[in-house]
């Protein structure tokens, strides 16, 4: 017997309560950036240090995303989220009080653990509640939510932050995320009534490796782990990294103004996650969108890399479009989804989270050692080191999108075929 599909009543529920964990795990991600400028002179900290507090985060939350597929399979994301939520409270407090960089970089890691899980426990329950012909949909859904998140630590936040200080700013956050973490507690659940996850039998450790052993020996898997590597990474690494100090640098704008710079960014994240959703369905491919976005986002990094003496506006409208472009890293996850059996779906989307996490830290250690190799002039960093760190990035993701082209799309028609 066919179980009966949920209400669109029960699905909305769920999803609000997933979407509000997503909002404060983008909020946290770059809650630093635009103070980032203020915290490297009040804690005295360098550009290869701001990468390492920076990247702590990600470090942090790549290396906990194959314990929390199995803390999935064992506990299912209705209990694991909440628990693993508390240890993104511990970070913010650790932060708000945070007297030195080294501890600025603890608390981030904190953060980076608690709100590890969120991501990929909104993929995993999504993918057991929302048919796959609508998942790219679902999720372009989820992340243009939890772009609100990024939305919100640009000039809205460095309006809280002016107005009570930094640390208690973060402070309040924290205490807004353990109401968070009781309402998904609340709310979601695991599966829907009739699903083969109910009658599944817990698997243990090694049972749990060896799902993702599977997920790795796919052909396609290693193409698309790639482009993960490099999608995310191209778009945060500007955005919570290196953008807020840049346009300090380069052209002394305060907090208030580079918040209001980032906005735009944050704004078109969201207008292109949300837009990026129904276009795979409407022209019939995965692995074409992926690539275009992928060359997209490199021609912008490369456009910023070889230009020299850009105008604020410019860097504005550049900085947009990576936000607008990198949208398409939906549709990466939707091909993953597409090519793995029902069974594989929580291991495959847990090495995508953990490739696109990875290569996000990578790319802000990488950027950051590479800037730090410039000289300061007049106590600030160079346009050239910050154009540099441009080019790295662009190159790396124009030589991933060649790799990827060698990948066998997986049409959403066929999706549909499937599933009739």
């Amino acid at each position: 017997m066919i179980a009966p599909r949920p209400s669109l009543a029960k699905v909305a529920a769920i999803f609000s309560a997933l979407a509000a964990a997503y909002f404060l795990s983008e909020f946290f991600r770059i809650s630093h950036a635009v103070i980032a400028p203020d915290l490297m002179r009040e804690l005295q900290i360098s550009p290869e240090g701001l990468s390492v507090l920076t990247s702590a985060f990600f470090l942090a939350f790549a290396a906990v995303q194959i314990p929390n597929g199995i803390l999935f399979d064992r506990f299912g994301p209705r209990r694991a989220m909440p628990c693993m939520i508390l240890f993104g409270v511990i970070g913010a407090a650790i932060f708000a009080l945070a007297p030195s960089s080294a501890w600025l970089s603890v608390g981030r890691a904190f953060m980076g653990l608690g709100w590890s899980i969120v991501f990929m426990g909104g993929l995993v329950t999504l993918a057991r509640w929302v048919p796959g012909e609508h998942f790219a949909v679902a999720i372009s859904s989820l992340i243009t939510v939890g772009a609100l998140g990024n939305i919100f630590a640009t000039a809205p936040w460095a309006a809280m932050v002016e107005a009570l200080g930094w640390r208690a700013s973060i402070a309040i956050f924290g205490g807004l995320s353990l109401v968070v973490a009781a309402y998904v507690y609340a709310v979601v659940r695991d599966a829907p009534p009739g699903h083969p996850y109910h009658a599944r039998a817990p698997e243990n450790l090694i049972e749990s490796l060896r799902g993702v052993a599977a997920v790795v020996r796919f052909r396609d898997w290693r193409y698309l782990f790639a482009m993960n590597f490099v999608a995310y990474a191209v778009t945060i690494t500007v955005l919570g990294l290196w953008a807020a100090p840049y346009l300090y640098d380069v052209h002394g704008l305060g907090p208030v103004e580079r918040g209001n710079a980032l906005l735009a960014m944050t704004i078109a994240i969201a207008v292109g996650n949300f837009a990026v959703g129904p276009l795979d369905r409407l022209l019939d491919t995965r692995k074409n969108l992926v690539t275009f976005g992928a060359v997209a986002t490199s021609s912008v990094h490369i456009v910023l890399a070889v230009t020299p003496g850009l105008s604020v506006f410019a860097v504005t409208v550049l900085f947009a479009a990576l936000g607008l472009f990198g949208g398409l890293i939906v549709v990466n996850l939707a091909h993953a989804r597409a090519i793995l059996p029902d069974q594989l779906v929580g291991r495959g989307l847990v090495t995508m989270a953990l490739a696109a996490f990875a290569g996000s830290a990578f790319m802000q250690m990488a950027t950051g050692v590479l800037v730090g190799w410039f000289p300061l002039v007049e106590g600030k960093v160079p346009e050239i080191a910050y154009r540099a760190a441009f080019g790295f990035i662009g190159g790396s993701t124009l030589l991933v999108a060649v790799y990827h082209r060698r990948v066998s799309d997986a049409k959403p028609s066929a999706d549909r075929a499937r599933e009739r």
